[in-house]
């Protein structure tokens, strides 16, 4: 099971540096300090691996270089740490307010930012196991798909729902191949905290418009997979039967399990759900080519 499944978890943020930010914002012209941030702000919660992976991998920098930015950053009150404690222990970090004022001083905007304080912690359990296990999704099919070629955490896909305008930010776009031959999976990642079925049954109803009324975009140039990904193979079914009620295209849906992503490669590791003429289910694993 994955240690970003949902469980009664304890938040505890851990003694950061209080640093006023005046006082350090001249020590923040380091280069990459700026890209580190921008990143951090995109993840919002993060493990320093998951970091560090994916930093390295972006501005191909050498691992002890990001290890001085980072430095710069812990010693300079700009990132805290917390700890979500259950079976095992996981360290996660997240910016701090100097880092979001470092971000508007440089882009001279009001940045949109959540407090993360322990309130933030409590209430937001199920977003911020999904951010964690989708952060592990990026950096698995960074590594062994051949075609990756990019991905964007929360992008806004723009919708039209019961006449109002509006859009939906799925947890993350991945990617595979360019132009033409582009392949876009669209993350939605599904942890089981308290309300999760209603909370789905209200999503799917966004994505079926999403669907139905697919037109090419900059961020989706064909019409994307929706890769769900669930705790287990009991909640991919009950999410599969939220989808089959709709009238969305269900050759466009597809599934994985923390099980999957961690001990299968990713061609090995989706799910597709397909009736026989009787209305009897079969599970298969698709070997979608792409993926490497």
């Amino acid at each position: 099971m994955s240690k970003f499944s949902y469980k009664n978890f304890e938040f505890r943020i851990l003694e950061s540096k209080d640093v006023n930010y005046e006082d350090v914002k001249v020590k923040l012209g380091e280069k990459f300090v700026e890209e580190m941030i921008e990143l951090m702000y995109t993840l919002e919660v993060f493990t320093e691996e998951q970091l560090k992976y994916i930093f390295i991998k972006n501005y191909e920098v050498l691992e002890s270089r990001f290890e001085e930015v980072l430095n710069i950053l812990e010693t300079n009150g700009m990132i805290k740490r917390i700890l979500i404690i259950s079976d095992e222990t996981i360290e996660v970090l997240v910016l701090s307010d100097n880092s979001i004022k470092y971000l508007q001083d440089i882009n001279d905007i009001e940045i949109e930012h959540e407090e993360k304080n322990e309130d933030y912690f409590e209430n937001k359990k199920d977003k911020i196991l999904s951010k964690l296990i989708t952060n592990d999704l990026v950096i698995k099919y960074f590594e062994e798909c051949s075609l990756f070629h990019s991905f964007e955490i929360e992008p806004k896909i723009e919708i039209e729902y019961e006449g109002e305008h509006g859009y939906i930010s799925p947890n993350a776009i991945i990617n595979l191949g360019e132009d033409m031959n582009a392949v876009h999976f669209i993350v939605y990642a599904i942890r089981k905290g308290e309300n999760w079925e209603n909370e789905v049954s209200q999503n799917v109803k966004y994505l079926e418009t999403m669907y139905l009324e697919y037109a090419k975009t900059e961020i989706l140039t064909k019409k994307p997979i929706l890769l769900c990904v669930c705790e287990d193979k009991k909640q991919f079914m009950k999410v599969y039967r939220f989808f089959e009620k709709t009238e969305m295209p269900l050759d466009y849906l597809a599934f994985t399990t923390d099980d999957n992503l961690y001990n299968k490669k990713p061609k090995d590791g989706i799910y597709i759900v397909l009736k026989d003429d009787n209305d009897n289910i079969n599970i298969e694993n698709p070997k979608i080519v792409e993926l490497g």
